[in-house]
């Protein structure tokens, strides 16, 4: 997959390196339990996943996120508790980034959260209800990314790779620079127009020692054999050798703090490459 309007033949005759299509873009809306001390909701107004009715779930999210239409309370059943719609909230190219959270946490569709399509209403946008504790912790999920990509954007060169010789890699958001890095941090990726990337990249990941990144450490510590005292470059081989699994889109957090740490050392000293 490429970016829209690109064909991989496209992208390579303008000298362009394809980079992955974007994640789709997501809108959360969050549940919440039925308060004990309230009346419970009609039973048959309560929907239950089965047949067709995630389509139901979906046209009600729709209204609920269009605050011109009077809004039908949204009631489901989910692991046999009833739970009901609070709020929505549009996350930009968040669907990669929650779908690691769900296989590292070992969330559920259909027990913990409801994927329920696309919708045209919300800009294709995704449509996902989910439990009020797993809405959080997207959150702090979607906000981490973005924390690491501020720190490294100011560093990019017209968001471009300083790394490239060639000049024509374009990373204009926070999935497409997380991936180039991990990419080339594995010695993969374009090599050969960032020649000297994997270099500074392993050295840096060689002396940067997980507990150092606080929240990356909480996220990571404990998959397989990791433990806080780790160097990101040890992780990275023990995910090689298959003694750890953690999802792509958290290695791409890794890689963000290793680029980081590169990129200002390549600024600061001024380094030809």
């Amino acid at each position: 997959n490429f970016r829209r309007g690109h064909s991989a033949n496209q992208a390579l005759e303008k000298g362009l390196f394809p980079m992955p299509a974007p994640s789709s873009d997501v809108t959360f809306g969050w549940l919440v339990p039925v308060p004990k001390d309230a009346p419970e909701p009609d039973k048959d107004k309560v929907l239950l996943d089965i047949g067709d009715t995630r389509d139901e779930m979906r046209r009600r999210t729709v209204e609920f996120c269009n605050t011109q239409q009077p809004i039908e309370p949204l009631h489901v059943d989910l692991s046999g508790d009833t739970w009901g719609l609070a709020g929505t909230m549009q996350c930009k190219s968040s669907m990669a980034l929650f779908m690691g959270l769900c296989e590292a946490e070992e969330q559920e569709d259909g027990a913990d959260f409801l994927t329920l399509g696309t919708d045209k209403a919300l800009g294709d946008a995704e449509v996902i209800l989910l439990k009020q504790e797993l809405f959080c912790a997207i959150i702090c999920r979607v906000w981490g990314r973005r924390l690491l990509y501020e720190v490294v954007k100011p560093l990019l060169v017209d968001n471009k790779c300083p790394f490239d010789v060639s000049g024509k890699i374009v990373i204009d958001s926070d999935e497409a620079v997380a991936d180039h890095y991990l990419e080339l941090l594995q010695g993969r990726g374009p090599k050969e127009q960032c020649p000297q990337a994997e270099k500074y990249l392993k050295g840096v990941a060689r002396d940067l020692i997980l507990h150092q990144q606080p929240c990356l450490c909480k996220m990571i510590v404990g998959r397989g054999p990791i433990v806080a005292e780790d160097s990101i470059l040890s992780i990275f081989a023990a995910l090689d050798e298959g003694k750890a699994k953690i999802p792509r889109d958290q290695q791409g957090d890794l890689a963000l703090a290793v680029a980081a740490k590169a990129l200002e050392l390549v600024q600061v000293l001024g380094l030809d490459l």
